[in-house]
């Protein structure tokens, strides 16, 4: 593609819902959920893949699937921009993810006299979790070569203005 005039230099394209890009490819200025424009500077985020075959090891303990995750995985920077909705949006997410988890720990600590406290702590980790993990990634890395990165995460807004192949 070369360089764009929104700043975005190098390859990448749409594969159906999929981001493909060159690893050296800088994206353009656009928020990757709704294609409005970034809030500037674009963070560059360090993403890390590793083929899912890989995910079996932890049945043999977790520390064993940890180090040979550590060994196999990709990985790759990518600045990938947010609009200042979508931004305050994943701030939020985080805000209230690490405010739950504190509420468990909370929860453990004082809430002796609470009935069913552990339970609620629990329930509480498990939710600060699932909206930490799930809620505020921008981009989720598919596969990981040495020349092509794939992820998903767009928003359709953002898919559309790039070439399909």
């Amino acid at each position: 593609m070369g360089v764009g005039g929104d700043g975005s230099t190098g390859h990448f394209w749409r594969s159906g819902k999929l981001l493909k890009m060159q690893v050296d490819a800088l994206l353009p200025c656009r928020c990757v959920k709704c294609n409005e424009p970034a809030e500037v500077p674009m963070k560059g985020r360090t993403y890390y893949w590793h083929p899912p075959g890989w995910y079996l090891l932890i049945l043999l303990g977790v520390l064993i699937y940890a180090i040979v995750a550590l060994c196999v995985r990709k990985k790759a920077v990518v600045a990938a921009g947010l609009c200042s909705r979508h931004r305050a949006a994943r701030s939020r997410n985080i805000l209230i993810a690490w405010l739950s988890f504190l509420g468990a720990i909370a929860l453990f600590i004082w809430g002796r006299h609470i009935e069913y406290s552990a339970l609620i702590g629990l329930g509480l980790i498990l939710f600060s979790l699932i909206l930490g993990v799930g809620f505020t990634r921008i981009l989720a890395p598919t596969h990981m070569d040495g020349e092509v990165l794939t992820f998903t995460g767009c928003g359709e807004a953002f898919l559309r203005e790039l070439p399909s192949v």
